[in-house]
């Protein structure tokens, strides 16, 4: 990282392709970590180094030890069992009602897309392509059709498909 100085204050950081304007006054940078966080970002870490001061002046108090440490000198109370609670009657009398539309929790369920096979009224009746009737597709019809005569396609009958069928590929 590049630091150069604005004035004795603010300083322009360059990493990369980035700029970033780091503010030691207010303690401000502009990609907003330093102000967020209160602890130095790296664009922050590399201008305080440039500046020749300490990284631990510009950290916030309550992530230093002392701090912590004196937070919990005073005694820490136990919370009562719940029989020994002082519950005011006016409290005591409400009666809270549980939610009528509880949201689950999660991302809510899609309704399925149903396959080919089943519609939404129940299962869907096959017919059959080649002879028209229900309850059968075109690969289990058994109905023999006569043989087109004259056929230029050299696509094979109904009979020709049902005895390929019945022995096997020739």
């Amino acid at each position: 990282m590049v630091v150069q100085g604005i004035n004795p204050y603010k300083y322009n950081v360059k990493n990369g392709l980035k700029s970033y304007v780091v503010n030691l006054k207010d303690r401000t940078c502009s990609c907003r970590s330093f102000d967020l966080d209160l602890m130095p970002c790296s664009h922050a870490v590399a201008t305080i180094s440039f500046a020749k001061q300490s990284i631990y002046s510009y950290i916030a108090d309550f992530y230093k030890m002392d701090n912590l440490r004196e937070m919990y000198l005073g005694e820490v109370i136990s919370v009562l069992h719940p029989d020994e609670w002082v519950v005011p009657p006016k409290v005591r009398s409400k009666i809270v009602r549980p939610s009528l539309n509880p949201q689950q929790a999660g991302r809510p369920r899609s309704k399925r897309i149903s396959s080919g096979a089943k519609s939404s009224s129940g299962s869907r009746r096959l017919r059959c392509s080649r002879c028209g009737q229900v309850g059968h597709n075109r690969v289990t019809c058994t109905t023999i059709m006569q043989e087109s005569i004259g056929t230029e396609s050299g696509s094979c009958s109904a009979t020709q498909a049902t005895s390929r069928r019945a022995h096997g590929p020739k």
